[in-house]
């Protein structure tokens, strides 16, 4: 019921505007109150990159678009992993959402938006990990070799605001997530997440330039609990306090630390150069960003002892401009770079007293370096009713895991080349039809991997072995996709979008399927 209200309220806010509204707003394309030629109009590779320069700053959101649009989707996935992905993140999943978003300029100088998202499904046989946000909290986990299916619901809601005064942009956006996963059979997960992302940026239109120079800062709090039950009293199933690349606590591990509990806190900053109008024909942009997470891992049942913690720092660039040739064609180039990298840290301690354990020291024994860079060329023809578009692009990527104490260490160098392509069609009572498909292959060549102390044929070795061939694995990825969008009374429309991607991997890590449908409904 809470839900329902909330999201009845977010669309009642954020509907299209009346016609008095739109008359004051930003630009006279809220004229156009067909919702299916708004969204044709956001896929237009001008607009599709003036939306990207621009999401980085909530004060620059009031040239996202040049209209306001909401839509209401409902989306099922379906996927077939095998061993395709790692075993801690399971292989296949069966999940479902519901998602409003909505963007309004309430008029000529200010702008919202917002958005709320359920969400609930399975993933199935999840090993070696009894967390949520594998990738945040990795790799300090509590994990297991019996694993199972997870089930899972969260809860998303966020927005923002956006104001000018001549040549000043000002604007606040914030979102929050609560999630909950559980198991059905032994282990009995139960984790439970709260994610909170504050963000504030502020901007200035030089005269005559037609950009926006902005900053914004940003603030995230994230905690997890994640507990594990046995109800079978013979019980024979170990858990261990995962150190990375199969090692860990042994002093924690075994049936003894169930319960376990992460807190994070993070902070960055965004330094943007941004189109300053919603009529940009040859928008340009670039974005400088600095993330930085914090996470720390409690064993509850240690009287809430300290154990690990990781340091992530992520530092990237972004930028791309679009030209038009003539009325009817137009190409563009993207560039990104980013450099990521984590250490983790052990707390080294004593001898216990009751159920305390003191600190005598610590180290840092894990680390995580992942560098890439992409360039895209896109490229857009336009002919009366129907649209073509297309892009080649290359990317390079590197990583590299290492564990000091035993020394272990994997890494791997990519080359990834991409090719897309599109077309899209216009009818006559101003439904449309797009198709797109697009191929990648990933050329791997496996770096210096030592495994030192390993053993390989039991199920810890097996799991890390299976990494190791995800990385430095070969691996072709392809899809399409099916869009058809209808007009309805009112000036509203219907989407129905429906998906097939299929990735084909080398070194024995077989091949995974996913099939994703979307319906929908924009005013």
């Amino acid at each position: 019921m809470i839900l329902r209200k909330i999201l009845t309220l977010i669309v009642a806010i954020t509907m299209p505007a009346a016609p008095f509204m739109r008359a004051s707003g930003p630009v006279m394309s809220d004229s156009v109150d067909n919702a299916i030629s708004r969204l044709w109009q956001t896929e237009d590779l001008s607009l599709t990159l003036q939306q990207r320069a621009v999401e980085f700053n909530a004060a620059a959101m009031t040239f996202s678009l040049p209209f306001s649009l909401t839509t209401l989707q409902a989306t099922g996935i379906s996927s077939r992993t095998a061993a395709t992905r790692p075993a801690q993140l399971g292989d296949g999943e069966l999940s479902g959402s519901l998602r409003a978003d909505s963007y309004h300029h309430l008029t000529r100088a200010t702008t919202v938006w917002g958005h709320a998202e359920f969400s609930a499904g399975k993933v199935r046989n999840v090993l070696w990990n009894n967390s949520a946000n594998y990738t945040l909290v990795a790799p300090y986990v509590i994990g297991d070799p019996t694993g199972g299916d997870l089930t899972g619901r969260s809860y998303d809601f966020g927005g923002g605001y956006a104001g000018r005064k001549a040549g000043w942009l000002w604007g606040l956006m914030a979102g929050y997530r609560a999630a909950i996963d559980y198991r059905g059979r032994d282990p009995r997960d139960k984790i439970i997440v709260s994610d909170l992302d504050v963000s504030a940026g502020g901007a200035y239109i030089p005269p005559h330039t037609g950009f926006a120079i902005g900053l914004s800062v940003k603030l995230r709090a994230y905690s997890q609990t994640a507990s594990i039950e046995f109800y079978n009293p013979l019980n024979d199933i170990p858990t261990y306090a995962m150190t990375g690349l199969g090692t860990y606590y042994p002093r924690f591990s075994g049936n003894s630390g169930r319960n376990t509990a992460y807190s994070g806190v993070g902070y960055g900053f965004t330094l943007s150069l941004s189109p300053a109008t919603t009529q940009s024909v040859s928008p340009f942009y670039a974005i400088i960003g600095f993330d930085r997470m914090s996470m720390r891992q409690f064993m509850r049942d240690f009287n809430n002892l300290e154990l690990t913690r990781t340091r992530a720092t992520t530092l990237s660039f972004e930028g791309g401009a679009v030209r038009s040739l003539t009325g009817d064609a137009a190409y563009g180039l993207t560039i990104k770079a980013s450099h990521y990298s984590k250490t983790g840290t052990e707390n080294l301690l004593g001898t216990s007293t009751g159920n305390s354990y003191p600190k005598i020291g610590e180290r840092d024994n894990y680390s995580l370096k992942h560098t890439c860079i992409a360039l895209d060329l896109p490229v857009q023809l336009t002919r009366g009713v129907d649209r073509y578009k297309g892009s080649v692009s290359l990317g390079w990527d590197n990583l590299t895991q290492k564990v000091i104490d035993p020394v272990r260490q994997t890494a791997a160098n990519d080359i990834i080349p991409r090719l897309t392509g599109e077309w899209s069609h216009r009818f006559a009572k101003g439904a449309s039809l797009t198709i797109e498909a697009g191929y990648s292959y990933r050329f791997s060549n496996p770096g210096k991997i030592i495994l030192t102390g390993l053993d390989t044929t039991s199920p810890l070795g097996e799991a890390v072995l299976r990494d190791i061939d995800l990385m430095t694995s070969d691996a072709g990825s392809y899809g399409i996709a099916v869009n058809t969008a209808i007009p309805v009374t009112g000036g509203g429309g219907v989407t129905v979008t429906a998906s097939w991607h299929r990735i084909d991997m080398s070194r024995r890590c077989g091949s995974a399927d996913r099939f994703t449908l979307t319906l929908g409904f924009a005013l």
